[in-house]
């Protein structure tokens, strides 16, 4: 005899994920889905079966239309349940009309229909409300991004390490908060001059060969446009004394004196991302991942489309929710910068789910108007005020409900 495990296919791939791991001794899989749901790209039923690595010949599939209670019924009765000793369903995923039949037509046969409420780490009757079993899975990233069609095995994405370590981050975040401005010029000179480049800059005792007369031309604006001025001399910027003392300074010497792309990019803003990400280590988030970046040429061309423009800084998943990390080491206070950000983190939600959180963290103060309309969009910003309070971990922890 078989016990089987019934699933609705929908856009939600986790609860149906995580119904396969609560139950053992599952020895047929049958999923009604949609043909929708069965696209040639991005098949949902496929991304359920590869992430729980479930064996082909164990699944069955019955494909019905989603807005027909007739036709989800007819594929029901259809299908041969003879010899099924146990059967458990979850009606969580599909749509409204998927789940009435498919509730009208189990009921019949078994009491095991399970759903799981929006938000909720438990499953429940629906038959016996008080009845509910507690997800006794934690999801990881890589499983969260394989439920979502971005598999790691596939080469769908890459993820990082972080540059430097945490003693090294927490001193140069001590270091950021109470610098001056010839400290910020800097960083922005920095940016500005090389970020774009890939290839080393060799130092000389000619001084760095800066040959890129646009990239100084728009510093050169950015200062003249700014609030502050030059503390520095413009010629001591490209002196190479004065680009080995700053890094000399901040504990960060130049290796074989060259100026590599990761340095430039820890010193512009990389080193926030490394921060949050270490403070949710101390948070004990069992999963957390720095860096995802899409691989365009190995994904559907939605996500493409997408990640290639915006790439996520820091991923961790806590009691099963994706929670996804903007970091922004400044720049808030800029209108349009701000708004591009939240507006790109509120469209998270098409690629991950209803239930992703999307965060902000900044080391930019942060208006109240602001804190609101990220609000609004479904954005928790942490800014500038909280990283710098006394209490800052249990303030984020707060912010984000950890457990």
């Amino acid at each position: 005899m078989k016990n089987v495990l019934v699933l609705l296919v929908s856009d939600q791939t986790v609860p149906n994920y995580l119904f396969i791991k609560m139950f053992n001794d599952i020895d047929r899989y049958v999923f009604i889905t949609t043909e929708r749901m069965e696209d040639k790209e991005r098949n949902k039923r496929e991304w359920i079966m590869n992430a729980a690595k479930l064996n082909l010949k164990s699944v069955d599939t019955i494909i019905v239309d989603a807005e027909s209670k007739e036709s989800v019924l007819n594929g029901l009765e259809s299908f041969s349940w003879v010899d099924c000793e146990d059967i458990i369903v979850n009606v969580t995923g599909g749509t409204k009309m998927m789940s009435i039949a498919a509730y009208e037509f189990f009921k019949m046969k078994t009491k095991n229909i399970w759903y799981l409420p929006i938000g909720k780490n438990t499953y429940h009757l629906v038959d016996e409300k008080d009845s509910m079993i507690k997800i006794n899975h934690e999801m990881n990233v890589e499983e969260y991004l394989d439920c979502c069609g971005i598999f790691y095995s596939d080469n769908k994405y890459t993820r990082k390490s972080p540059y430097k370590s945490r003693e090294f981050n927490y001193k140069y975040f001590n270091i950021f908060i109470n610098e001056k401005n010839s400290f910020y010029q800097t960083i922005e000179f920095i940016r500005l001059l090389f970020r774009d480049n890939r290839a080393p800059f060799k130092i000389s005792k000619n001084g760095f060969n800066i040959s890129n007369e646009e990239n100084i031309s728009r510093f050169k604006q950015h200062i003249a446009s700014s609030d502050y001025k030059l503390s520095i001399p413009w010629e001591d910027y490209v002196n190479f004394s004065f680009i080995v003392d700053f890094f000399d300074s901040i504990g960060a010497a130049l290796e074989d004196n060259l100026l590599l792309k990761y340095d430039v990019d820890y010193i512009t803003g990389g080193w926030f991302e490394e921060y949050v990400y270490y403070i949710l280590k101390d948070l004990n988030i069992a999963s957390v991942e720095l860096g995802v970046v899409l691989n365009p040429s190995n994904s559907v061309s939605g996500y493409a489309n997408y990640f290639t423009n915006n790439d996520l800084d820091v991923v961790f998943v806590n009691n099963n929710k994706l929670y996804v990390v903007e970091c922004k080491s400044g720049g808030m206070e800029e209108n349009d910068l701000f708004n591009k950000t939240i507006y790109l983190a509120s469209a998270l939600k098409k690629y991950f789910g209803l239930t992703v959180e999307s965060i902000l963290c900044t080391m930019s103060s942060m208006s109240k108007p602001k804190i609101e309309k990220s609000a609004i969009l479904g954005i928790k910003a942490i800014p500038r005020e909280v990283f710098t309070s006394v209490d800052f971990l249990e303030r984020i922890k707060q912010m984000l409900q950890i457990n």
